[in-house]
């Protein structure tokens, strides 16, 4: 059964880019990561630059 656990950080206050991190445990899992802002992703670790407008 999986087992999910995220972390997010955010990098130098410069690049304003966000880590999320999964560390989710399981097998075959599948990753689906909406922002809220229209931007989706599919990776296991995604980073973002959120538009700040």
């Amino acid at each position: 059964m999986p087992i999910a656990k995220f972390e997010m950080g955010v990098g130098r206050i410069a690049s304003i880019k966000i880590h999320f991190n999964n560390n989710s445990e399981g097998n075959k899992l599948t990753y689906h990561w909406n922002f809220g802002d229209g931007k989706e992703s599919t990776k296991r670790n995604p980073s973002r630059n959120p538009n700040y407008s």
